[in-house]
Formats: C-alpha cells, sequence, structure tokens
C-alpha cells in the first residue's frame, strides 16, 4: 500500500487584490461621480459606488486529476518456480482520498489503458489553504497468493528497497517527481516506457531495480509501468476562466519559479478578472484615456462576483508605454456636470475632449506627461504616474520593431503570429490576451480584426470603441449578439453593432463604451428611487413591417440612444426614451404617427455592406451582452479548436467617423451683425452670431468659425469659443432642431490700422457655420459676412526724463550731458508718428550745445515704450556750482491726429555740475624727467600762474590753496568723482617759494606753494605717466572753488 505523505505545501500566497474598480474607478471616477451630482434630473444620476465585501479566504486550489498506466511489463516471475503469466493488478491513491483498485489482468505485457476497465483512475482533488501539492501512491500487485499467503507486490520503484511509486504532483505547474523519477522538466529526466512495437508510453517509465523479497516474502519482482498523470478541471472560483491556481501563485516554471506573476499583477481569485498584453508599432498606440475607458467599462460590468462586488478587471499590460500627451491630475468629471468648463468647445459631449463622456477632460489645457515636472505633486512625474501610464506596467507590453502595415481583414497573417511569438512571453498566453496596435496596408478597409472567442487581436485604430468591440469577439460575442447578423439593428445598443462601433451615441453628444444592456448611470447601478442604472437587458424586438411610433423602446432611459435608418432614408439618432419617427415625416421632432403601422427598413445604414440590405420584413431582436459574457468567461481560456474571426472586420477609423457623421446630420442657418459701425482704430468691435437648426437631428456639436478680419486682434467671445489668432470657432453644445442660439464676438481693432493704410478702412468678418458630428443638408446657408468702417486717436505722455551729466567739468574742456527721454502710447491708435522737443537752460558761466533739439519719435506703439536721447556738450567759463535745467514737449506729428489728454505731455529735468579750475603743477622741481621713487616722499609745486600763461584760461594764486582739502594722485581717483582719493601733504601745510617753472630752469619772481607727498598712498603704480593735484581754493572774492593740476612722471621703485 502506498504512503500516505501529507501534501507539500509553498509560501502563502500574497492576498488577493481588491475589486476590479481599484485602478480606473479610484481618484478619478470618485471625483467624477461627485460631479454628476450636479446633472439636470433623469441625465446621468449619481449610483451610490459599491461597497466592496470583507476580504475574504482564497478559495481552494480544486482540480480533476487522472491517472493512467499505460504500459505494463514484468521482467520477474513473481512466484518462484510456478510457470505463469502473473495476475496482475494496480491499487493507487491519489491525495488523501480512497485507495482505487483496478482490474486483474495475466500478462506479462499489456496496453493498460486500452485494454477494457483500464487501468486509469479519476479522482477530484482538493487542496485546503496554500497546499499546491498531494501525493500520488502506485502499487502493482500479483494475486496468486505468494509464500506470504498474500499478494505479491511487485517491484516498480528504481530506488533500492522501496518497490512501490510514492510521486508527489505539483498542482500549479504539472509537473510531478518521486522514488528518483521525475516529469514536466526540460530535457526530460526520464523516458516513457517503450512498448514492443517500440512506441513511447506513459510520461516516465518506472522501472524497479529488483528488491527480492522486500519486505516481505515473495515480494520485490522486478517489473515496470508507463506513468501519466494529468489535471483538468481545475478550481475557478470567480469564474473568469483563470484557474484559481494561476490566480493564486501564478504561472508556474517547471522549475517552480515563477513564469507570471499574477498575484503581484493584482489577479484576485474571488473577482473576475482580464489580462491584456497591448503590443504597438511607434505612432500607433492608443491613449492613456482610451484605454482608461475600456477599462472602466469592464469595472462597471453588471457581473457579480464571490468577493461581493460586481464588475470585471480588466489588466491591460503596455508595459512603459505612457502618453506624452497626457496631464497629471486630470481635473475630474468634466464631460458629465452638465458645464462648460472650460468655456471654449460647448458643454460634455459637444466638446471635443469629451469624445468619451465618463473619463474625458473637458477643460485639458496642457499636456504634462513629458515635461520633467511632478505636476499633481504626487511624487510620480511624467511616466510613473499612473495618469500618464498608457494602461499597466505588468512587465509586458512591447514595442514592435515596425510596423506590419499589413490587412488581417478575415484571417490573421503570419507576420502577426511571428510578431506576437517574438514579443510575448510563452506562458504568458495561459492568462492573456494578446492585442497588437499597428498600421494598415495601403487600400485596406480593416479598423481591426478579433478573434471570436479567442485570444488574438489586432487594431488599426486606437480609440476605446475598437478595443472594447474587439474584446468583445474574444469574450464570445458578435456584430448581432451571439450572431454575426443582422448588423445594425436599431434594438442592439452596443458597441459591438457597427452603427456605433466608437461608442454608444449619449445625449448631448459623446458616447459610451460599452456592451448592451448599456450604462445609465457612471457605474451603471441604480441610483435610487427605482430608476434604473442600465438600459433595458434585452431591448423589445422590433418587425419591419409592423413598426410604431407609439412605441418606445426603453421608457426609463434618456440618456443612451440608438439608430435607425428612417422612411426618408435618413439616419436619425434618437434617444431610448423617445418616439421612433420611422417614417421620416417629422424632422424636426420625433414620431408622431401614434399607433399607425409603418413599414420600413431600419437596419441599413448607407455605404456601410455589413449593414446593407433592401427587406422590409425583419425581425430584429435585442441581446444581453454582459449575459453572454458571463456564460462564456469560464471557459474562454480552455484551448481546444481555433477560434473564428469576426466577418466583416471592425469598420475603419475613417469609416468610424463617417457613420457617425450620418448619425448627426442636420440643416443649420447663420447670422452675423456688427456694432458699432464705424469704429475707432484701437477700440473694440463686436459682432453678433446667431444660428438655427432646422433638423433633422439634433446637432450634438454645432461648430461655428468666425474667421475675423486679417487687421483686428486680441478676439473675445460670450459663446464657448476657441480662438486661434482671427479665427473664433464656438461650440454651442446641443442646438436641437426647430431651435436658436446666439452669442457675441468682440475684437480689438488694430492701433495701427489707420496708421498703415494712411487713412480710414472697412474691414470684413465672415462666419461659417458646420455640424461636426456630420454634414449640412443645406450648406448654401451656413455662410455670412458683416462689413464695418473703421476710423483714427492716441493719448501719447512722457512717462521719465532721466539726465546723465558729470559732477565736475573742467574749464577749458568741455563735458558731455544726456537727456534720456521715455515716451509711451496709451491709445487706443497704435503705433502713431510724433515729433520731441528739448530746450536747455543753464546758469551764467555755462553753456549748452545744442540749446534746442526736435527729434522724431517714429511708430510709437501702445504697451512699447521708446527712449530717446538728448545729448549735449557742456562747457564752462566761470568756476563753481552751476544748474541745468532740460525741459522736453511731446506732440502729435500729425496734424490730424486727436491726442485727448495733452496733460501729460511735459516734462523737465534739472542737475548741478561743479566747474573747476586748471592749473599747472610741477612734479620734482628743476629736475626732468619727473622721476617719482614709490618708497621715498615726492616733492611738487603748484604754479602760480597769468591768464594765458601756460595757456591757462584764468589766473590762479597758488598760495589760496587749502591745503587740508589737496589731494595728490591719479586722475581718474581725484577728478569726477564725489569721492576723491590720494595722498595727503605730508607735513599738512604748504611750502610758499619762487619754485621752477616747467621748464626747470625758470623762476619766475611770483610766490608759488610746494607740498611733498607720499607716492605709495597716491595710488600711482610703475606704469603710471601721470600724476594730478585737486583740492579747494579760496578766490580773492571769498568763493571757495575747486582746481585741478596734472604733470607727467616716471615712477620707479
Amino acid at each position: 500500500m502506498p504512503n500516505s505523505t501529507p501534501p507539500s505545501t509553498s509560501p502563502a500566497a500574497p492576498a488577493a487584490a481588491p475589486p476590479s474598480l481599484r485602478r480606473c474607478l479610484g481618484r478619478r471616477l470618485v471625483a467624477a461621480a461627485a460631479a454628476t451630482a450636479l446633472l439636470l434630473p433623469g441625465l446621468w444620476l449619481l449610483p451610490g459606488l459599491p461597497a466592496p465585501a470583507a476580504a475574504a479566504d482564497p478559495p481552494p486550489l480544486a482540480m480533476t486529476v487522472t491517472v493512467s498506466l499505460d504500459w505494463f511489463e514484468r521482467f520477474e516471475v513473481p512466484d518462484d518456480g510456478i510457470a505463469e503469466e502473473g495476475e496482475f493488478y494496480p491499487e493507487v491513491k491519489i491525495g488523501d482520498n480512497a485507495l482505487q483498485t483496478g482490474r486483474i489482468v495475466s500478462d506479462d505485457a499489456f496496453h493498460a489503458s486500452t485494454i477494457p476497465n483500464p487501468w486509469v483512475f479519476t479522482q477530484q482533488v482538493t487542496l485546503s489553504g496554500v497546499q499546491t501539492e498531494f501525493p500520488v501512491g502506485i502499487q502493482i500487485k500479483d494475486e496468486d497468493g505468494g509464500a506470504n499467503f498474500a499478494d505479491d507486490r511487485m517491484d516498480i520503484s528504481p530506488q533500492n528497497q522501496d518497490i512501490d511509486l510514492n510521486l508527489t504532483y505539483n498542482a500549479l505547474n504539472d509537473t510531478w517527481t518521486g522514488d528518483s523519477l521525475a516529469y514536466g522538466f526540460t530535457p526530460p529526466p526520464n523516458p516513457p516506457c517503450t512498448d514492443r512495437q517500440g512506441n513511447p508510453q506513459g510520461q516516465v517509465c518506472a522501472v524497479g531495480e529488483g528488491d527480492p523479497n522486500f519486505p516481505n516474502a515473495g515480494d520485490g519482482k522486478r517489473a515496470a509501468v508507463g506513468v501519466t498523470i494529468t489535471t483538468s478541471n481545475h478550481s475557478d472560483a470567480d469564474q473568469d476562466g483563470i484557474a484559481d491556481r494561476y490566480e493564486r501563485f501564478g504561472v508556474r516554471n517547471p522549475d517552480g519559479s515563477m513564469a507570471v506573476d499574477l498575484p503581484s499583477l493584482q489577479a484576485n481569485p474571488l473577482h473576475k478578472d482580464v489580462f491584456v498584453e497591448l503590443d504597438y508599432s511607434d505612432g500607433s498606440q492608443p491613449s492613456h484615456e482610451a484605454i482608461q475607458v475600456v477599462e472602466h467599462a469592464f469595472a462597471a460590468a453588471p457581473l457579480s462576483n464571490p468577493d461581493g462586488a460586481d464588475g470585471i478587471t480588466l489588466h491591460v499590460d503596455s508595459g512603459g508605454l505612457h502618453d506624452t500627451q497626457a496631464m497629471e491630475g486630470p481635473p475630474e468629471g468634466t464631460c458629465t456636470d452638465g458645464l462648460d468648463n472650460d468655456g471654449l468647445n460647448g458643454a460634455d459631449g459637444a466638446d471635443p475632449d469629451c469624445r468619451d463622456r465618463e473619463l474625458g477632460v473637458e477643460d485639458f489645457k496642457v499636456a504634462t506627461c513629458s515635461n520633467g515636472i511632478d505636476d499633481d505633486t504626487d511624487g510620480r512625474p511624467d511616466k510613473q504616474d499612473p495618469d500618464c501610464i498608457v494602461g499597466d506596467n505588468l512587465g509586458g507590453g512591447n514595442p514592435i520593431a515596425f510596423p506590419l502595415n499589413n490587412c488581417d481583414d478575415t484571417e490573421f497573417d503570419t507576420e502577426y503570429y511571428n510578431t506576437k511569438a517574438r514579443n510575448m512571453q510563452l506562458q504568458r498566453r495561459k492568462v492573456f490576451n494578446y492585442v497588437l496596435y499597428t498600421t494598415r496596408s495601403a487600400g485596406c478597409a480593416a479598423g481591426g480584426l478579433g478573434s471570436i472567442g479567442g485570444t488574438d487581436i489586432i487594431l488599426y485604430r486606437a480609440d476605446a470603441g475598437g478595443l472594447m468591440h474587439e474584446l468583445g469577439h474574444n469574450l464570445g460575442l458578435n456584430h448581432a449578439g451571439t450572431d454575426a447578423k443582422p448588423n445594425c439593428k436599431p434594438n442592439y445598443v452596443s458597441v459591438m453593432n457597427y452603427s456605433m462601433s466608437e461608442g454608444i451615441p449619449r445625449v448631448g453628444g459623446g458616447h459610451v463604451v460599452d456592451f448592451s444592456p448599456a450604462r445609465i448611470t457612471l457605474f451603471g447601478r441604480s441610483p435610487g428611487n427605482n430608476l434604473p442604472g442600465r438600459s433595458r437587458e434585452v431591448l423589445p424586438d422590433l418587425k419591419e413591417d409592423d413598426l410604431h411610433e407609439s412605441i418606445v423602446l426603453d421608457p426609463q432611459d434618456g440618456v443612451n440612444q440608438f439608430v435607425f435608418l428612417d422612411g426618408a432614408r435618413a439616419v436619425r439618432t434618437v434617444p431610448l426614451n423617445r418616439n421612433p419617427d420611422w417614417n421620416g415625416d417629422n424632422w424636426p421632432g420625433f414620431g408622431d404617427d401614434g399607433d399607425a403601422k409603418q413599414i420600413v427598413n431600419i437596419d441599413a445604414i448607407p455605404g456601410q455592406a455589413d449593414c446593407a440590405n433592401m427587406t422590409t420584413d425583419e425581425l430584429l431582436t435585442g441581446h444581453n451582452d454582459w449575459a453572454r459574457v458571463k456564460d462564456f468567461m469560464p471557459n474562454r481560456l480552455t484551448g481546444g479548436a481555433a477560434a473564428a474571426t469576426e466577418d466583416p472586420p471592425l469598420p475603419t477609423a475613417e469609416e468610424a467617423a463617417r457613420i457617425r457623421g450620418l448619425r448627426n446630420t442636420t440643416d443649420l442657418t447663420l447670422a452675423l451683425t456688427d456694432a458699432p459701425d464705424p469704429v475707432a482704430a484701437g477700440e473694440r468691435l463686436t459682432w453678433t452670431v446667431g444660428v438655427t437648426n432646422n433638423g433633422p437631428n439634433s446637432s450634438t456639436s454645432t461648430q461655428i468659425t468666425t474667421e475675423l478680419p486679417a487687421d483686428v486682434t486680441d478676439p473675445t467671445t460670450t459663446g464657448p469659443c476657441l480662438v486661434s489668432g482671427r479665427t473664433v470657432t464656438c461650440n454651442l453644445s446641443e442646438v436641437p432642431q426647430g431651435t436658436h442660439r446666439e452669442y457675441t464676438i468682440s475684437a480689438q481693432v488694430p492701433a495701427d490700422l489707420v496708421y498703415r493704410n494712411g487713412g480710414p478702412k472697412t474691414i470684413t468678418a465672415t462666419s461659417t457655420v458646420a455640424n461636426l458630428a456630420g454634414p449640412d443638408a443645406q450648406p448654401a446657408d451656413n455662410t455670412t459676412t458683416s462689413d464695418t468702417r473703421v476710423i483714427a486717436k492716441a493719448d501719447v505722455r512722457i512717462t521719465d526724463a532721466r539726465a546723465t551729466s558729470p559732477l565736475e567739468v573742467l574749464i577749458g574742456e568741455p563735458a558731455t550731458a544726456s537727456l534720456e527721454v521715455t515716451v509711451a502710447n496709451a491709445g487706443p491708435s497704435s503705433p502713431i508718428d510724433t515729433l520731441l522737443t528739448t530746450t536747455a537752460a543753464a546758469d551764467a558761466g555755462v553753456t549748452v550745445t545744442p540749446a534746442t533739439q526736435t527729434a522724431p519719435q517714429t511708430a510709437l506703439r501702445v504697451g512699447t515704450p521708446q527712449k530717446a536721447t538728448y545729448a549735449v556738450q557742456l562747457a564752462c567759463t566761470s568756476p563753481g556750482l552751476k544748474q541745468v535745467r532740460l525741459d522736453s514737449r511731446l506732440a502729435l506729428k500729425n496734424a490730424e491726429d486727436v491726442d485727448p489728454d495733452p496733460s501729460n505731455n511735459t516734462a523737465s529735468t534739472s542737475f548741478r555740475i561743479d566747474c573747476v579750475v586748471p592749473i599747472a603743477i610741477n612734479v620734482r622741481p628743476g629736475g626732468f624727467p619727473n622721476s617719482v621713487n614709490l618708497n621715498t616722499d615726492a616733492t611738487l609745486a603748484a604754479l602760480t600762474t597769468r591768464v594765458g600763461e601756460y595757456g591757462l584760461p584764468l589766473a590762479f594764486n597758488a598760495t589760496a590753496i587749502d591745503v587740508s582739502q589737496t589731494y595728490w594722485g591719479l586722475r581718474e581717483r581725484l577728478f569726477n568723482t564725489a569721492t576723491p582719493a590720494g595722498a595727503r601733504e605730508v607735513h599738512g601745510r604748504g611750502h610758499p617759494s619762487d619754485s621752477y617753472e616747467l621748464d626747470e630752469r625758470t623762476r619766475d619772481g611770483d610766490t608759488d606753494n610746494v607740498m611733498h607727498f607720499k607716492p605709495s598712498e597716491s595710488g600711482l603704480t610703475l606704469a603710471s605717466t601721470r600724476a594730478c593735484l585737486k583740492g579747494k581754493y579760496r578766490a580773492a572774492g571769498g568763493q571757495v572753488y575747486t582746481f585741478l593740476g596734472c604733470d607727467s612722471v616716471r615712477v620707479v621703485n
């Protein structure tokens, strides 16, 4: 009898993931749900979020185990001396279940699994807790009653002193080991048995090594058995098609290592999961929003789970792919709140940003997922932020090397499968679907292809509806529900329907991506008050030769719309709770013919081949897609026959857009008026724009484009508009048939219009209206114009006047001063030509040249001040402090221009200069060159001079110098500076004497002033060639003036 060893255990599996709402119904949709509370009654009613059940224990692993003994051969006769074949039978124990015994066979070698009542044993095994392995025990006995008066046990174990097989089966990776045998590994460690025709038998051949009379007399004779152990019907508690063993412990390699770590990928054995690997060629990848939309649709699925929360968790593994055009921390719920959040493109579904009504972002301003900044301060910038990741980064999701540029329109080609093989891990195929986004070849009419009931998808369009549609095929759906035809049924409101493959059209524009029955509320759950969260489970049948406009398809669904072809051959889009105008005789409204029978071919969409038909007697049935998905999911990954592909393929993005256009065809008319007329240059001009919808459909995205005159700027509007340059594009949201809407646009008439034109000018605005979702039935009245005459004014002003002047001017040595005047234009006209005149006035003893200057300031613009510089030469003729004043006046150049406020056109500024007396000094009197040693005192004489002596303009008495205010050094440190610096007289006083004149020989008999200085304090260096003396002296009249004199030097050390 085999040993009953307890099953081995593996480490505890990770805790189960929370329900499917954990990601896409998390931060974004919780906020969105709050926003929906603001909606009008009957539209997008707020449902309560599902309350997750308390954490439950993981389900036990259960499976059907089959042990097949495919071949038996005995090598030794079990009873010594008795010539017989033997009467052999097996005993098998699987797990902790009861022992099973096989039939007796009398033969020395036979195919045990193919005989009548074969040696094949089946057992249901359930592993509790974290158990992942179970024992399998196998004995082969000879019934003939041996020497020990019991059936003899044959030796089928290759181990010494062990005659039975004691095996352990790993339920995670379908391998088994024991008694030096193993199966399921690469390369195979043990071969199968070989029958007498040379055919392999069993997974592994167990051959006894011979243990005579062990453990009892007659036991232990050698035999061989070909063993096959398989499992099937693995438990799947949540019925999602992924076995509990994978969701709890991951897909394992034969060596027990992790191949696909589903627990870490948030698989939940108690909540339905669908895993998808997304590969892509550059430029074909979907957006973050598109994937989130599909994940939300699955999360909101009306399917129950063992964890108590409804929905399916869709895991789209896009690897490291992030959407550079997405936004970190986008505003939530802006496409479901009834508000025009950005004031530019209409409210909710009318806005192009809100094509998806649930996860779209209406006031999307700028992509922030590639700017290197953590914009929403969640600690995760750009591709680290979940708001930027296209799907989930689960370790797969690969860019492919090159676009396929193929056309998989009826079947998947070799290149598709080669691409899948190169990029998708083999073990993943046990649990993952595969979608490849790439480009199609020229002329290819496929938008994508999906295998029906399989796992393969190729997409040539990147919208959410395309992925949802193809996943529907993988989950057992077709274009008419379970059936492929008839396509385009009005009462089949599902993304599987080609009349709405992008999504189910919503009242107010946009769509929702869903299967039938479609969500009414954001989460598809009832908001209470006996109101539904979804459409009817199955919409009523429609018989084309027995239609009645008095009957609505779903009286409680005023959000979702259905599509049909009316009797006037117009495609109509109608809320499910409104009466359909089947015969098409009431384009401005809905069905108005009551119970009268109508006969109409209603499921033919013009131009869509798969919907083309001429019948008027079809019976069109509704369908519950989600119920079909529920029934199909448990067996979706079990293998079997190759899955069929959808026929025909998914419409292209262009075809889907064309159908969307047909659903919203209507007739719009437009009017445009202006005020004031005429208008002044630089002032604002206002236009009133009005539109009327004449039907037959509501215009869900009514766009008016106004081309303003080429000259105007800064357009603004009271409407929901986008302004780009001089183009104002306004989306008025939904304009129902028979209604009128209007708004105004204003723009700045350029301040330079008259300036550039040389006089008044007539400008023209043109407006055009378009229904973005479809063509206009009468386009002739979609454009109108308005002419306006522009006339011209400008308030010019001086805003600043700043003088730059020297502190000191040496008499006889003119200096330069300047005045910088800032002039500005306060408008409204701009630019404008002006004249700036500046006049100088100064104290006696100073001349300013030129005294007056007029400079044109052309093209003076509003907001762009100009600076004009008035440069003058200052010449002193007498010593002392002098005042200089500069007066400026700004005027318009052209007499016909008007300045409304001349009081700000003048400015005055003044400054003071010190007129300095030049004198003669002699460094080292009586010697030349004038050598100065930096280490010894230097002697110099300030010379008393007459007018004209040495070319000096004024007489100077050197004995009048105030030595206490006298410095000797470099000119640049002494002159024209507020803080002169140099050496002071060593003795603190002058030494009057008749010193040598500049010829170094002559003493002219007047009294000069000799002084001594330390060169080391003067600032002189070995490179200096000139030294100056500056100070104060008292004139004969008692005035104190400044003097400056310089002489050449040669500095030595």
